[in-house]
């Protein structure tokens, strides 16, 4: 959609297909604001074979696409004013709502990577038991040494995922220590 924007303000989408867009772009957010004010609880869910904690919380509809194995034509049993939604947008919206669930996850990634930028990286570590880190990533990570996870970012290389999944490892492993710590006591 950045593109469709940007081409039409320098003339190489015709204005044809920009109203095209645009009225798409209005559909969607129409649909959206339909998705998110379509609730339901979760015991009537159950009546439909479809299992959410049932915590007393309804649910809306497009919290229930963040489900993957739950669609709109799957949802519209439930919500029979989802038929209305055109074909060219089930797609688009469905994919939205299961991309959300990965980029909220994401973004507590990054804030917790953040936080922890100057947590130590333990001397004896061994970094080619961690699979997500590539050859090349536990070559410079040996060679280099770093002494915290702002260092490993700074060499070149080592990629964002890479240091969250060492963040994740070292978090994982302090936690294991201070467990063997208070068992001791």
């Amino acid at each position: 959609s950045r593109l469709t924007e940007k081409g039409y303000r320098h003339n190489i989408v015709q204005s044809e297909r920009y109203k095209y867009f645009q009225d798409k772009q209005i559909r969607k957010k129409h649909y959206m604001h339909l998705l998110n004010s379509l609730k339901i609880s979760p015991s009537s869910l159950s009546n439909y074979d479809i299992h959410v904690s049932q915590n007393g919380i309804p649910r809306t509809a497009a919290e229930l696409l963040k489900i993957k194995t739950l669609s709109i034509k799957k949802l519209t049993p439930i919500f029979p004013s989802l038929s209305e939604i055109d074909d060219d947008l089930i797609q688009e919206l469905e994919s939205e709502f299961l991309y959300k669930v990965h980029s909220e996850r994401i973004n507590k990634d990054i804030k917790r990577f953040n936080k922890a930028k100057e947590l130590k990286i333990p001397s004896d570590i061994t970094y080619n038991t961690l699979e997500s880190l590539s050859l090349e990533e536990i070559e410079k990570l040996e060679k280099y040494k770093p002494r915290t996870l702002a260092d490993a970012g700074n060499i070149s290389g080592i990629t964002p995922s890479s240091l969250i999944s060492l963040h994740r490892y070292i978090s994982k492993k302090n936690i294991q220590s201070k467990q063997k710590s208070k068992s001791i006591k």
